[in-house]
């Protein structure tokens, strides 16, 4: 059961990591005029947000001057070997305490489009779910929205494996948005190659579903 709407909600943008299986870091690739984590920066700041906090760590840095001029937060996870999670801690540990929500995304879905991200608001301001979670090869993933009340749960998290196990445990608190393209991450050269391309992305449709299995 929900414990109301979330008044403050903040975008968590993970950039911190190092990019191994590509060699080189994905957060830079030419995408859409720009870099890829610039664009996604952007499609956030434009979202019914808060703030927008751009996790940073292994490429600090170059992230850092792709966002001196946009107005977003940067926050520097020195921890970031330590797996996905960990940048999301350190975001977490970076929020004002008025923030009551938090929508957590990551710097290589390129399709994740500010239209999206106000599907999610939306929808949890309507539905006064606790989490709305996207919705792409008929499970729930990132980019999601959590209310405070989740903020402990996804402190008890480790490594890589993200947030999860935590939507899949309270889907009773859960809406679903459709994402177009969100199976899309940019992991290899064979990835740039098919999908850094101008985004094909048809508008958001709300769901409340639950999740499939993987």
């Amino acid at each position: 059961m929900s414990l109301g709407v979330a008044h403050h909600i903040e975008i968590l943008l993970l950039a911190a990591g190092a990019s191994s299986r590509l060699g080189r870091p994905k957060q830079l690739l030419p995408f859409s005029g720009t870099t890829l984590v610039r664009h996604l920066a952007q499609q956030a700041l434009a979202a019914d947000a808060a703030n927008v906090r751009v996790i940073v760590g292994a490429h600090r840095e170059l992230v850092e001057d792709q966002m001196r001029d946009l107005g977003v937060t940067v926050v520097e996870n020195v921890h970031w070997s330590n797996g996905l999670c960990s940048s999301i801690h350190t975001g977490l540990n970076s929020l004002p305490s008025s923030a009551d929500g938090v929508i957590i995304m990551l710097c290589d879905m390129p399709h994740v489009t500010t239209l999206h991200l106000n599907a999610m608001i939306n929808a949890h301001k309507t539905t006064a779910k606790g989490i709305v979670a996207s919705r792409y090869a008929s499970t729930p993933g990132v980019p999601t929205l959590f209310t405070r009340r989740y903020f402990r749960d996804i402190f008890n998290l480790r490594g890589d494996a993200g947030a999860k196990s935590v939507l899949l445990l309270r889907a009773e608190d859960m809406v679903l948005i459709d994402l177009p393209g969100g199976n899309v991450d940019i992991d290899t050269e064979e990835d740039i190659r098919q999908h850094l391309l101008a985004p094909d992305v048809s508008g958001p449709h709300t769901s409340h579903d639950h999740p499939k299995g993987e």
